[in-house]
């Protein structure tokens, strides 16, 4: 399983992250997915970056930025995510279910 920190921006009035989340959340149970910031999330699965990354942009419109990256070393501060689950994914241990 591969790490992803995924960052987009939606640009335009009146624009509903609410939306984006369920796009997200529709990956499905092959993948975890954590939301970090407003728009950057952690998510993990059998996927490449150029397939998240084409998969994202499929759901945001031409002109809203999106980058997906492949971080093979992380450290973090207060995220809201389970601290230990997310470092366990960084250091190639099984995550707890």
């Amino acid at each position: 399983m591969a790490n992803f920190i995924v960052s987009y921006t939606l640009k335009g009035l009146n624009r509903d992250h609410a939306e984006m989340d369920k796009h997200i959340a529709a990956l499905g149970k092959a993948f975890v997915v954590a939301r970090l910031f407003e728009t950057t999330w952690y998510i993990a699965g059998p996927t490449s970056c150029e397939l998240l990354k084409n998969y994202l942009r499929s759901k945001l419109r031409k002109t809203d930025p999106v980058g997906v990256f492949e971080p093979i070393r992380a450290s973090w501060a207060n995220l809201p995510i389970d601290d230990a689950a997310f470092k366990a994914c960084f250091e190639n241990q099984p995550v707890a279910a």
